[in-house]
């Protein structure tokens, strides 16, 4: 009863259940499209053929599981279907908490033999995934409103957690206070492209106020974020900021999973209205179809 009590304050207060089904399947909707783009090279991450050297693991039955692909390449197809599988599963919201643990599992097993083939975009899905094994979609009693809220802050502190030690370390350092980073960043050809190197590079101003915007806005966005006054305005403005990170320096994977985190912040009566609108034109066009 006191379990009960304590939870039925917080009732729906932490979870917003519109803005965690929409990034939960934006998620899982990353991996999915993760795997796609990385299928066809499949045998050359995963297999036999696999050109990425194996990391060393500690003992222990949970690091053994996930570096199994390290030592046993010829499972790739088969750990490649689960995780396909369970993705697909947990998109569509079936089985419940089960093919979001596969997902989690398989994803973790996927993530070591080809460590160098990923970033850290595949590392925050794989940290939300586990999150997302204790959220459900509509609960009603004291434990699920509990896991729910747990797995909701779980996942807004983690992504709080990125922007805040980024910024920490980019204050520790000269190149980020100085303006030069993103300089430094084009000057690198596999982070950038003619165009930005020919439009960009002469521009040593607007590089620099680019290069402060990303300090300033990764530093305090664990506070604008909460204001709702400017808080569409505040993720606008990071939406900017990764779009350039997507479209110019190259990082789609990364890119797009902070976007998707986004999401987190979004309010339920804003994502209403917008479907609100969206439905009265979806029953026009079947009506005129008819």
């Amino acid at each position: 009863m006191k379990l009960e009590k304590l939870i039925a304050r917080f009732d729906h207060s932490l979870w917003k259940p519109q803005a965690m089904r929409i990034f939960q399947i934006l998620v899982y909707s990353w991996f999915v499209f993760n795997l796609l783009y990385l299928l066809p090279a499949a045998d050359l991450v995963w297999g036999r053929d696999s050109m990425i050297l194996p990391l060393s693991n500690q003992p222990g039955l949970v690091n053994n599981l996930f570096f199994l692909l390290n030592y046993m390449r010829d499972l790739d197809v088969l750990i490649l279907s689960i995780h396909g599988l369970a993705l697909l599963l947990a998109l569509f919201g079936k089985l419940g908490w089960i093919p979001r643990l596969v997902v989690y599992v398989t994803a973790g097993m996927l993530y070591f033999p080809a460590y160098l083939a990923l970033n850290g975009g595949y590392i925050l899905m794989w940290i939300f995934s586990f999150y997302l094994i204790f959220a459900k979609s509509n609960p009603k009693d004291a434990s699920g409103i509990l896991l729910s809220n747990f797995s909701y802050m779980a996942c807004v502190v983690q992504f709080l957690l990125v922007y805040t030690i980024a910024a920490w370390w980019k204050w520790t350092g000269t190149d980020w206070i100085n303006g030069d980073a993103l300089f430094y960043v084009l000057h690198t050809e596999a982070y950038s492209s003619n165009f930005l190197q020919s439009y960009l590079l002469p521009q040593e101003g607007l590089l620099k106020l680019m290069t402060w915007f990303g300090l300033i806005y990764q530093s305090l966005f664990f506070v604008f974020v909460w204001i709702k006054r400017t808080k569409l305005i505040w993720l606008s403005l990071g939406l900017l900021f990764h779009l350039f990170i997507i479209f110019g320096i190259g990082l789609v994977d990364f890119g797009t999973a902070m976007i998707i985190g986004y999401t987190l912040f979004l309010e339920d009566d804003w994502i209403a209205k917008i479907l609100g609108k969206i439905k009265p034109r979806i029953c026009i066009r079947k009506s005129t179809t008819t």
